[in-house]
């Protein structure tokens, strides 16, 4: 970081390029020395110098995207006992600032969906810096096709998705699509993108444990836990159970006890018929 003098009092403007400067150095002393910290340069400025003009007067300061990615990206090495005042801080500037940069990024974002070359771990980082985008249809309508496409994998496709907030509906039309177009070997990340997208809700926490590979595996009321390991004695997919039983097989008076179990637990008094 750079030094305070007498000459030069401590501002928004020196604050925020001593962060930038902190990264800099920070990424090229990493890619020549190694990951020894001991020998990124340090200066006599502080973190503890930094925290108060940064926590007055970020919010009025204007950044380019790469100078906030920069500082966003030198806060992440702040001390423990400060990290979280800078992140607020920042979280502060960034919900005001958003709107300037939105557009650019969702496309930016979108655009990356289906790039062999974007990672998970790229996409992460992306979100961390900007979690705004979690939220934009634009970027989930992008991780959807993606999972429509025959050639992506549906690790791939999945992990990308479970970082978006797609609500009931998106996890609807994620389902939709995956019991039309796969075969599945995944069964706990399709569980997980159902509980990360619509575990709030009844029917998402029956699908959670519906494709879970326990039913408990997922934080459910004990009411629906019980229900989905009855309706996993159903073949769902490509004739087969999800529990290896399958009800059609079962004597009269088998499927008689399972429509009773079901009425039990879903209520209402109704018994599901033959």
């Amino acid at each position: 970081m750079t030094e305070q003098t007498e000459h030069h009092p401590l501002d928004i403007d020196r604050a925020v390029a001593a962060l930038i400067g902190h990264t800099i150095r920070s990424r090229i002393n990493l890619d020549i020395l190694g990951s020894d910290e001991n020998r990124i340069k340090r200066s006599s400025l502080t973190w503890d110098d930094l925290l108060p003009v940064i926590e007055r007067d970020l919010v009025g300061h204007k950044m380019s995207r790469d100078d906030y990615e920069c500082v966003w990206e030198a806060v992440q090495r702040a001390p423990a006992q400060l990290k979280d005042r800078y992140l607020a801080a920042l979280e502060i500037w960034r919900s005001a600032a958003w709107p300037s940069f939105r557009e650019a990024l969702v496309a930016e974002a979108a655009d990356d969906f289906g790039n062999h070359k974007f990672t998970e771990s790229d996409l992460r980082k992306h979100l961390e810096k900007w979690p705004e985008l979690r939220g934009e249809k634009r970027l989930v309508s992008a991780g959807l096709a993606q999972l429509r496409t025959s050639g992506s994998s549906l690790k791939e496709a999945l992990g990308n998705l479970v970082e978006l907030k797609g609500g009931e509906d998106g996890a609807r039309a994620a389902l939709t699509i995956m019991l039309a177009d796969r075969h599945y070997h995944q069964e706990d990340l399709i569980a997980e993108l159902l509980n990360a997208w619509a575990g709030a809700t009844t029917w998402g926490r029956l699908m959670t444990s519906l494709w879970a590979s326990l039913p408990e595996k997922f934080v459910a009321p004990d009411a629906i836990t019980n229900l989905a390991h009855l309706l996993r004695q159903v073949p769902l997919v490509s004739g087969s159970s999800l529990d290896g039983f399958v009800l059609e097989d079962m004597s009269g008076a088998s499927r008689a006890t399972w429509r009773r179990s079901v009425a039990k637990s879903i209520g209402g008094g109704t018994t599901p018929k033959e």
